[in-house]
């Protein structure tokens, strides 16, 4: 009898893009949909081909090194116990992207199965922190914008409001004087 013990593990999950607001103009005025179309195209940390670019990074491979490998005691690199840990790494974790059903596929691979599945998760939560950082980030740079852009408009309005009042007094005064004279 021949029993056949498998040298690697592959631990496996797959990601579904999320929902694209592109897909939600029903009730929109037609220059909002336009507009809505041209800028909410599916880009950015939405994209599936910019998960696949973070997960090759030697940042990336670098962090997994870090993480502890639950009831062995050591860090993930420790566990390799290679000298390039960093490259081993970024060969342990695979990806396939399906565009047409906006999946994303991520693997790694083990020498023992139970690792695989953990690395895999740690692989999974920090994809999902970066991409939460990096939209954290964008939209606090969008509200810092929009701020400077109503700080601008404010500054504008009360210009004109001055100016405003400044002809408006001006034009009084030319008016009482020529009342004056007739």
């Amino acid at each position: 009898m021949w029993l056949f013990v498998p040298k690697e593990y592959t631990a496996i999950t797959k990601l579904s893009d999320e929902y694209k607001e592109v897909d939600l103009v029903i009730g929109m005025t037609p220059l909002s949909q336009i507009n809505n179309v041209m800028g909410g195209m599916n880009n950015g940390m939405n994209d599936s081909e910019v998960y696949c670019k973070v997960l090759k990074t030697e940042d990336f491979a670098r962090t997994i090194s870090h993480k502890q490998v639950a009831g062995k005691g050591m860090t993930y690199g420790e566990w390799l116990g290679e000298k390039d840990t960093i490259e081993t790494i970024q060969d342990h974790i695979n990806y396939n992207i399906s565009n047409k059903n906006a999946t994303l596929i991520i693997s790694f691979t083990d020498r023992e199965a139970l690792v695989a599945s953990q690395m895999l998760d740690s692989v999974t939560a920090l994809l999902q922190q970066i991409v939460t950082d990096y939209r954290h980030a964008m939209a606090e740079a969008a509200l810092q914008n929009a701020k400077n852009n109503m700080d601008d408009a404010r500054q504008k309005y009360y210009q004109a409001q001055s100016a405003y009042n400044t002809s408006r007094s001006e034009e009084r005064r030319v008016g009482k004087e020529c009342r004056s004279r007739w």
